[in-house]
């Protein structure tokens, strides 16, 4: 069935149809209610082109009370002012002092995007709540973790990696953006981490526009026998950006790793994915 922007109605329906059909009712997820969020910085991190406005990183902290709690994987879910849905990767730890996002700044028509151009234009404040995300909590096992992800994909793959990190679990991070900017607090935050041996590879993937790549795909190609080998049988993946980007990623692994790997790390919960 559709579901128009999460509307509460068409999910009421689906849950009416899977009782039904005989699968007994879930329990109820707890709903943080919408509230309204200060915006404590916000900065450019990677550069523009024609269909986009930037990278920003944003950091939003309750306009009253104490920031709710969250897990590893969880989504912040913006109200856009017209009263459209949009979710937002996570890019902090549970129990930092704000909420910290990755928003690319979507342009069409010279037009931004209803909930990117909210948040990465002048507004003050917000209205979103913390939206639960399970099938994005950190993989199963305690092997090797590989990390592939690109631009706004930053947010998704940054807690997870934190966390391996934390934890004392091999790390590989494989990331793809626009351009080398020298500046890019971004690109700055991953050298840091692998000049301090807190990853055990930093390969990027940085594209210039009309030049048709590298891209994470062509890289993941080129060192697929070297990562099959980091990630020996017990590894496990993480996978954070646009659609295409993660298809083609989970094509390469396929070739170097054999389906059998990928199927039965995805079984067992080493493999995870979060697309868009």
């Amino acid at each position: 069935m559709e579901v128009d922007d999460l509307a509460a109605a068409d999910l009421a329906d689906w849950d009416r149809q899977l009782s039904a059909a005989g699968y007994p009712a879930g329990a109820a997820t707890p709903v943080e209610a919408e509230t309204r969020w200060h915006v404590v910085a916000r900065e450019q991190v990677a550069g523009a082109s024609r269909a986009c406005g930037g990278l920003f990183r944003i950091a939003l902290r309750p306009a009253e009370g104490a920031l709710p709690d969250w897990d590893i994987g969880d989504l912040f879910e913006l109200r856009t002012p017209d009263g459209h849905l949009r979710d937002y990767s996570i890019a902090s730890l549970p129990g930092e002092d704000a909420i910290l996002l990755f928003v690319r700044r979507v342009v069409d028509g010279g037009v931004a995007g209803l909930g990117s151009g909210h948040l990465t234009g002048d507004a003050a404040g917000v209205v979103g709540r913390v939206r639960t995300h399970r099938s994005f909590r950190p993989p199963a096992g305690a092997g090797p973790l590989l990390a592939l992800g690109a631009g706004s994909g930053w947010a998704g793959l940054r807690p997870h990696l934190l966390h391996a990190m934390v934890l004392g679990q091999p790390c590989r991070l494989l990331f793809g953006e626009r351009a080398a900017e020298a500046d890019s607090p971004i690109l700055g935050e991953m050298l840091g981490w692998q000049c301090e041996g807190r990853l055990d590879r930093l390969d990027l993937a940085l594209s210039r526009p009309g030049a048709g790549g590298p891209y994470v795909q062509h890289v993941l190609a080129a060192a697929g026998p070297e990562i099959a080998g980091f990630l020996g049988a017990a590894g496990r993946i993480v996978i954070c950006g646009r659609q295409a980007m993660g298809e083609q990623c989970l094509a390469e692994l396929a070739a170097v790793l054999g389906s059998e790997w990928l199927d039965r790390a995805r079984e067992e919960g080493r493999l995870l994915r979060d697309l868009y």
